[in-house]
């Protein structure tokens, strides 16, 4: 709440939209979400808050406690950042090509990097008509909306969690494919997975997709 209303809000308007953004709620004050308040210190601190959002909270009560390892080390943690970053990169290329070429670079980046955030953590603020941006723009955010940020926040989808392990579980078939007689593990931040537990990552995405 502060943040926001160093960026230029009222202060009703601040506390509302900090609770909003940090439940990744995404409800507004105004009709026209974020993009009615035309602020681009609002739009880059709610795009922060998301993010921070999208991360599991028992991270930050480890953090609370003097434990900063697990925040840099845990691979739920990286797999997010780096699918937000691949998501920043593929809407400023699309939003570059087919949006306004009157448009400054940062605007561009702000306006990606406020959308990728917004539809992977499911809280649905908006800044920007992204419809416009064209079919590659149109797509990353249907299936970003289904991706979700990490287990253990308030975002939607199928979550961060559930790619990682996902990913270990193709790698070891694939290895097995190739070595039959070796040993493989599904492994998750170092630690052994249990057959239950990759089991229902796999039910729970069969059930998403249907």
């Amino acid at each position: 709440a502060a943040a926001y209303m160093i960026a230029g809000m009222e202060s009703f308007e601040a506390v509302a939209h900090s609770m909003t953004t940090l439940s990744t709620g995404g409800l507004s004050t105004r009709d026209a979400s974020i993009g009615g308040f035309n602020n681009s210190a609002i739009e880059w601190t709610s795009s922060l808050f998301m993010t921070l959002a999208g991360l599991p909270f028992v991270l930050y009560i480890q953090f609370l406690r003097g434990s900063f390892r697990p925040i840099v080390t845990d691979v739920q943690v990286r797999w997010y950042l780096c699918i937000i970053g691949i998501g920043v990169a593929a809407l400023a290329t699309e939003h570059f090509i087919n949006g306004d070429p009157f448009q400054q670079p940062g605007e561009i980046l702000r306006h990606s990097v406020f959308g990728a955030v917004t539809v992977i953590t499911g809280t649905g603020y908006s800044a920007d008509d992204y419809s416009k941006w064209g079919p590659l723009a149109i797509a990353m955010i249907f299936f970003y909306s289904c991706i979700g940020g990490c287990t253990g926040s308030t975002t939607g989808g199928i979550k961060i969690f559930r790619f990682v392990v996902l990913y270990q579980i193709s790698r070891v078939q694939l290895l097995r494919l190739f070595q039959p007689s070796g040993v493989f593990r599904v492994v998750y931040n170092r630690r052994t997975l249990a057959d239950a537990t990759a089991t229902s990552v796999l039910a729970f995405i069969f059930i998403f997709g249907l």
